[in-house]
């Protein structure tokens, strides 16, 4: 995964069949194409045709897809408690930590603060299953109360995300309200 949508990147071994091992220790998307930045150890020798054997770090996946999905979250206990205008302006997700900027018109209040946090751990002890799916940017479209970055540009199909509900209830049903009650959302990353 190379780092995008405020995700950071997979980390890596490239494996060639010669013995060397090309240490992934970043991954940027410039004009469709993955930049693998790292550094070559093991001997032997690394080029462009070798067959190749990637070994993605998933235990760090893990934590950054654990991470990612609780700023969504978030992002939906911030909407259950100050409303629908919290709009999201960036994020930032590893294995470590995750940032959260929103626009919200106002401070939040601490008693705010505390109910949103009540909200995220109530959704994670609910241990909802994260269902994902590439749908038709159009008919993602007509999903109920879904989330996506004012501004942004979606490919077609894009990436629907939901925490709980099935991507098939999202489409079929037009008239509940989804984003309301569940995360839902356009998102490319890892969960």
């Amino acid at each position: 995964y190379a780092e995008q949508g405020g995700q950071t990147f997979d980390t890596a071994t490239i494996c060639s069949a010669s013995g060397a091992e090309f240490q992934v220790e970043d991954a940027q998307k410039y004009s469709g194409f993955v930049l693998h930045i790292g550094a070559v150890s093991g001997g032997g020798a690394l080029k462009v045709g070798d067959d190749v054997t990637l070994k993605v770090d998933y235990q760090r996946r893990a934590l950054v897809a654990k991470n990612h999905t609780a700023t969504h979250i978030l992002n939906y206990a911030l909407r259950q408690v100050l409303g629908g205008k919290v709009d999201q302006k960036g994020s930032l997700v590893d294995e470590g930590k995750l940032r959260f900027d929103f626009s919200h018109g106002r401070p939040v209040e601490v008693d705010e603060m505390k109910r949103v946090e009540e909200i995220c751990n109530q959704q994670i002890q609910k241990a909802l299953q994260i269902h994902y799916r590439d749908v038709e940017l159009n008919k993602a479209q007509q999903i109920n109360g879904l989330r996506a970055v004012f501004g942004e540009a979606y490919p077609d199909p894009v990436r629907v995300v939901s925490v709980g509900p099935t991507i098939d209830n999202l489409l079929s049903d037009g008239k509940t309200p989804w984003g309301m009650q569940h995360s839902v959302e356009f998102c490319g990353g890892t969960h």
